[in-house]
């Protein structure tokens, strides 16, 4: 096999991976961002039943609705506070268990795969644009 026909199929490899990965990636954004809405629906209506109810039993529907607000104001305070034990930890647990460019690198190298400068180059964007991917989906996997 000529180089020329290695990088071709190298670039092809990388193509494909990029593509199923955008795909997934894709795919599953969609789907959070309509279990997003659906569920800010939901919310809505919640907030808006309980607010009749409130403003039923105290018979003011508008000091009802500042009860209410003042319920998530509190439910988002408590979020804000615990938000480096409920979101930042679960981002550097799932940054950690990536593999590593160098990780990488060597295995490459540990299966004889000595890149050109050409290809290797090419390698370094397909792995930075596959590496946010993964990071990505891996993020939206995890919220299942």
């Amino acid at each position: 096999m000529s180089p020329k026909d290695y990088l071709d199929l190298k670039v092809d490899q990388m193509k494909l991976k990029a593509t199923d990965s955008l795909s997934m990636a894709f795919g599953t954004l969609l789907a959070y961002i309509l279990l997003i809405s659906v569920a800010l629906v939901v919310l809505t209506t919640f907030a808006f039943g309980v607010i009749l109810l409130v403003g039923k039993l105290i018979d003011n529907y508008a000091l009802g609705a500042f009860i209410v607000c003042a319920l998530f104001l509190i439910l988002l305070v408590i979020l804000w506070f615990r938000r480096d034990k409920l979101f930042r930890n679960k981002f550097v647990q799932m940054f950690s268990k990536e593999q590593s460019y160098e990780d990488l690198q060597e295995e490459q190298q540990k299966v004889g795969l000595m890149a050109t400068n050409a290809e290797q180059e090419m390698f370094d964007w397909g792995y930075i644009a596959i590496r946010a991917i993964n990071v990505a989906r891996g993020f939206l996997n995890r919220r299942k």
